[in-house]
């Protein structure tokens, strides 16, 4: 319930009965209430929880919306999402017989061709993802390259290790997917051009 239209008397007022009914509910409930400008928090409270649980919740608010973070954490996430696939490409690099002879064993036909374009995948798209370059067409890109590499190199789920692995990509498919949905951000050259 917004209190902004309502004058100063009617303010105090009707904050005092809203606050009744809010902590009684609270109190029957086990229940804290967080109020913010942007949103309400429901938090489950013990005899331990005090109002500086509740006052760190607004402080951790703040903080996360501030511009700073906001302007940051994207670029921030897109590299250390893409370190896994400039790794993988260069090691892919330094043993280009052992990755087309694994390539070749789960019989994928076109073994050098995939080679490259893996390589190619993994590098340049890893790059272009870091610089914030046609980011959600290069995140969108990797997610598929992602699943794609999951369900053909890691799909023996019975081995601990392939399903660690297969559950790995499919995890930095759903971060990627991430990107997608917002975008670069600030500091990305997708960001630097509008």
């Amino acid at each position: 319930m917004g209190i902004r239209g309502w004058n100063a008397a009617q303010n105090v007022r009707n904050y005092r009965a809203l606050s009744s009914i809010l902590f009684g509910f609270c109190d029957e409930f086990d229940l804290g209430i967080v109020v913010s400008t942007e949103r309400t928090w429901w938090l489950p409270i013990s005899n331990e929880t005090s109002m500086s649980h509740i006052a760190t919740a607004r402080q951790n608010e703040d903080l996360t919306s501030s511009a700073a973070v906001q302007a940051v954490l994207p670029a921030v996430g897109r590299v250390l999402i893409s370190l896994i696939f400039l790794l993988s490409g260069f090691s892919k690099l330094t043993a280009p017989a052992m990755t087309i002879g694994y390539i070749e064993s789960v019989g994928l036909p076109f073994p050098t061709l995939a080679y490259g374009a893996a390589l190619a995948v993994e590098l340049i798209g890893g790059a272009a993802l870091v610089l914030g370059y046609q980011t959600r067409l290069v995140a969108a890109g990797l997610a598929v390259f992602s699943v794609a590499t999951a369900v053909s190199f890691h799909n023996d789920l019975a081995d601990l290790n392939q399903f660690g692995h297969f559950f790995k990509n499919v995890a930095m498919a759903g971060g990627l997917l991430h990107v997608v949905a917002f975008g670069g951000g600030k500091f990305s050259i997708d960001g630097w051009r509008r």
